[in-house]
């Protein structure tokens, strides 16, 4: 009894044993048909013919946005490479990258560095090159100018950007920004050091940083108050980048607000700003202050 009890029993667990060893070949097999999403991947070439850089060991490639590096300067991750010819390949699935705009730039281990220029996804697969032109940084340190071959470099490699001494340079604002916050951050963090080292009154230093990013009267205007800086600049003296459109149809005027100083049809800090700085005798920008409203 205890016999037959013993082979009913062995031949219950073998069989529970195929069971268990048929599913997972089963499973294994299915993972075949499974498609690996590998859009993310990063691949990008660089082109370093023209560069002019020697005597280094590494290169890599550096992918940065307004949070900071994706990618570590110095990391084995980071590292590109070498494909023969001064072609040189940095592919990668460590980073994830939204659809979002970041900047990218290549560099070695002794320092060699290339301009930053725009990078998204659609750059995939793209060759960024030299063309042997170079250009200096904030910091007066020389960079080798890159651009993209398959890829607008006219919106690319034309990033605009307020450098420390007021100059304003491209004119592709990434994702990220507006032109509006690029000129308050410079307001507060270099705008003293660059109207001292500037031969331009404060009005003609700020109309033309104000004109080039585009920027309207009341944009520049509530960018000043803002940012804290007592600037001796009056809107009535700034020419808008854009003519203003005439309406189609006539329409009625708007009723004055009281308390609105600037204009913009509500009343708001900028407003109070405006006459606390009008009754300390402080320039103003905003037009008929201490004017009754008719």
């Amino acid at each position: 009894m205890l016999k037959k009890f013993m082979q009913v029993f062995i031949s219950i667990v073998l069989v529970m044993v195929l069971i268990n060893v048929t599913g997972i070949v089963q499973a294994a097999d299915s993972t075949d048909d499974i498609e690996i999403d590998t859009s993310n991947e990063i691949v990008v070439f660089f082109d370093s013919t023209n560069s002019g850089w020697s005597n280094f060991n590494y290169m890599y490639c550096m992918i940065y946005n307004n949070n900071g590096n994706i990618t570590e300067y110095g990391s084995k991750k980071s590292r590109c490479t070498d494909e023969g010819n001064g072609i040189w390949k940095f592919t990668s699935d460590d980073y994830y990258l939204e659809d979002n705009d970041y900047l990218i730039y290549f560099c070695t281990d002794n320092w060699q560095n290339s301009s930053s220029i725009l990078f998204d996804k659609s750059c995939f697969g793209d060759t960024a090159y030299c063309d042997g032109t170079t250009s200096l940084n904030d910091y007066s340190r020389q960079l080798t100018n890159i651009f993209w071959k398959n890829h607008d470099n006219s919106k690319y490699a034309s990033l605009l950007t307020i450098k420390s001494n007021g100059e304003v340079t491209g004119n592709y604002c990434l994702n990220y920004t507006t032109p509006y916050d690029m000129f308050i951050g410079f307001l507060k963090s270099s705008y003293s050091t660059a109207i001292t080292n500037s031969d331009k009154d404060e009005q003609t230093f700020i109309n033309e940083i104000g004109y080039k990013l585009g920027l309207s009267g009341v944009e520049v205007e509530r960018a000043i108050i803002y940012s804290g800086k007592n600037i001796k600049w009056y809107r009535e003296y700034y020419i808008e980048p854009t003519a203003p459109t005439e309406p189609t149809q006539p329409t009625e005027s708007q009723p004055k607000i009281l308390g609105d100083v600037d204009g913009d049809g509500e009343v708001s800090i900028i407003d109070a700003t405006c006459i606390q700085r009008y009754l300390c005798q402080l320039p103003v920008y905003a037009e008929g202050i201490g004017e009754p409203i008719k």
